[in-house]
């Protein structure tokens, strides 16, 4: 029995590849989207049939809880679109029932210090190099047995670890925060940046785009993958372009209210 990502060998198969952390180490962008509302597991299909890379369960301000972010996220790794998770907060035995259900990757917002990030590491990886607690054969493995220095190996490699850099403190310590080992991608938080600076709503405030700009070149330069999150598709090119590696586009809420306003809209055009 073959499928693609893994290949049975006997009892045992090899583990399932992240394909977005692939990419961000071949040096591609990739895209996805916020998923906040939508709690069907089919939407991981719908999201991957539209060619997206990656899906975010938001268990921050999403209305997700354990159950259902399981489900959407084993879903979504059988239809081959990496599922990732934002953690609402550092919390141990969140983080680790999360990555044991299967997800491939998780976010931790509001990081401002450099402890932060090598606490967050350490929940993410096992031994040595973090104190993860080992559970496998569940959705982590897709219910698959594995040897356990195997599945050791292949989760410290391929669990994508992202942390958000959305205020003054944390772009004051950028570089130290760029030094903690383990961290594949700072993800901009472009609207609570704003908040923070004193510009609250005006993203695209001259103040706030320098600061993005500045954090997009000192991430690239740790050789860490810039990050953000735009509700404007005519701003991917350009956010391409300007090095970002990691584009949240959008999010379920914004995909179904603005396509029901397009039709709304386009009605009330041509009548009074």
């Amino acid at each position: 029995m073959e499928f693609q990502g893994y290949i049975a060998e006997g009892l045992f198969m090899t583990m399932r590849k992240n394909i977005t952390k692939q990419q961000l180490r071949q040096g591609k962008t990739v895209i996805g989207c916020w998923l906040e509302e939508i709690r069907t597991p089919a939407v991981t299909q719908l999201l991957a049939a539209a060619g997206l890379d990656f899906l975010i369960v938001d268990m921050e301000h999403g209305a997700y809880n354990l159950e259902t972010m399981a489900d959407i996220v084993r879903m979504a790794r059988l239809v081959e679109i990496t599922p990732i998770v934002r953690v609402p907060d550092l919390a141990w035995e969140r983080v680790g029932r999360i990555l044991d259900a299967g997800a491939q990757g998780l976010m931790l917002p509001r990081v401002e210090t450099p402890d932060q990030v090598r606490e967050f590491v350490s929940y993410l990886k096992y031994p040595t190099a973090g104190r993860r607690g080992m559970a496998s054969g569940l959705g982590n493995t897709d219910f698959r047995w594995v040897t356990t220095p195997e599945y050791i190996a292949h989760a410290n490699k391929e669990t994508l670890v992202i942390v958000q850099i959305e205020n003054t403190t944390a772009v004051a310590n950028l570089d130290e925060i760029a030094q903690a080992p383990g961290v594949d991608v700072f993800f901009i938080g472009p609207e609570d940046l704003s908040i923070s600076m004193g510009f609250a709503g005006q993203q695209g405030h001259p103040q706030v785009q320098e600061t993005i700009s500045q954090i997009i070149t000192t991430t690239a330069q740790h050789n860490i993958a810039p990050g953000i999150h735009t509700s404007d598709p005519t701003a991917i090119g350009p956010l391409h372009d300007q090095g970002v590696r990691f584009i949240a586009y959008a999010s379920d809420i914004e995909f179904i209210f603005n396509g029901a306003a397009q039709g709304a809209q386009a009605l009330k055009e041509k009548q009074p």
